[in-house]
């Protein structure tokens, strides 16, 4: 019978002296359920860095996968399949240091097999258990949105603090999430969501998009998830006081807002079409004469930098949002409170000029190609020479 036997031990960095701090390796620290997926959002950012410098994705374990595994992708990037998975699964409190140190050991050797070390690692989300026992050269806290579930807030603040406290370099999106982190002791830089360049290159005509969607009059839509954030009774009342306008809402129903959607699904000019893709997701705003943000006004939305709205921008629509923060300082977002006042917005946005080319001009200036450049900069000027970090070394032998 054969056993599988394994050891660490600490060992030097593969460089000696200075680390050299242009072209750093990235790894994107969030494990994804699948590296190939097409994600919308701020993941976009690591697509484009992949061309400016090696970038590693973490994937989950998968059914039958055990030891981690890294594949170039097409785009250029690393997938480091089987990330963390050891210490993932389910086991007794007493196991976890244990797996953590042999799952850290583990990405290490991969990312050393690759060439891929020293690298950066760019924490996503407040995940300080990602960090135990890996050796960056340096580390980046990424503060892109604030705590959706009250309940959890707490235990949010916890692990956030600890990843500021372990970061050398922290960014936030918004703000709000820059006055917060300062909080914590840090000088935060900020880097905002950015727009697609994919929107950008769009070539999806207004009438021919509406035709096939059989909308005609004025339209507003809305792209993203009905969750939490969404002012369903502002919305409701806006549809009903708006009978000649059609609202477009397209995006996925939250199961625990589905009840709150019932009296909107009743009403003639309202239209909720679920998950689109993000050819539906183009065409839902090119049909558009308004585009909406109607997220709740509280603490936690004025937190939010909205990708949407760079969307929107991209295809020069207007943009009528609630009184949330980041949306409040765009010179390109009208913003109103309440039911009455929205309305009002709706309607006079609809007979401004529309300054599409002006927009569209800022979101041509705002990509997410241009935010990879910027975080690149970020990486070099800011992580500065260090001394080549300890890494752990893990072999394997079979016993008999």
């Amino acid at each position: 019978m054969r056993a599988l036997l394994w050891s660490t031990r600490r060992r030097p960095g593969t460089r000696t002296g200075p680390v050299r701090v242009d072209n750093l390796p990235v790894i994107f620290g969030v494990v994804l359920d699948s590296a190939e997926e097409d994600w919308p959002g701020r993941n976009r950012l690591f697509e484009r860095m992949a061309q400016l410098r090696p970038v590693v994705f973490l994937e989950r374990r998968r059914k039958g996968s055990l030891l981690p595994r890294m594949e170039r992708l097409p785009n250029g990037s690393y997938v480091l399949r089987a990330a963390f998975g050891l210490s993932a699964a389910r086991q007794p409190e007493f196991c976890k240091r244990f797996t953590r140190r042999l799952d850290a050991a583990l990405f290490s050797r991969a990312l050393r097999r690759e060439g891929l070390t020293p690298y950066v690692f760019w924490l996503e989300t407040p995940r300080p258990e990602l960090l135990d026992h890996i050796s960056p050269a340096a580390t980046i806290y990424d503060c892109m949105d604030p705590c959706f579930v009250p309940s959890e807030q707490a235990a949010h603040e916890r692990r956030e603090r600890i990843c500021v406290e372990r970061a050398g370099i922290v960014i936030a999106t918004a703000a709000s999430l820059e006055r917060r982190m300062r909080t914590f002791g840090a000088a935060p830089i900020r880097l905002p969501n950015a727009a697609d360049e994919r929107d950008l290159e769009s070539t999806l005509s207004y009438s021919d998009v509406r035709a096939e969607l059989g909308l005609h009059g004025p339209v507003a839509t809305y792209l993203g998830t009905i969750d939490s954030r969404v002012d369903l009774t502002l919305l409701t009342a806006v549809a009903v006081s708006m009978p000649d306008w059609q609202f477009l809402l397209c995006g996925r129903v939250n199961h625990d807002r589905e009840r709150e959607t019932q009296v909107l699904r009743t009403l003639p000019n309202v239209r909720i079409t679920g998950s689109v893709d993000g050819f539906g997701g183009q065409r839902a705003i090119v049909a558009a004469d308004v585009c909406l943000v109607p997220f709740r006004e509280a603490p936690i939305s004025d937190a939010i930098n909205p990708v949407k709205v760079f969307s929107y921008l991209s295809f020069g629509k207007r943009v009528v949002a609630t009184d949330i923060e980041e949306c409040r300082t765009s010179r390109f977002v009208t913003t109103a409170s309440g039911a009455a006042a929205f309305v009002a917005a709706l309607k006079h946005e609809y007979l401004q000029e529309s300054r599409s080319a002006e927009r569209k001009a800022f979101a041509a200036a705002n990509t997410w190609s241009i935010r990879a450049a910027e975080a690149s900069v970020i990486i070099d000027q800011t992580v500065g020479a260090a001394p080549a970090p300890q890494s752990e070394e893990v072999t394997f032998r079979a016993v008999t």
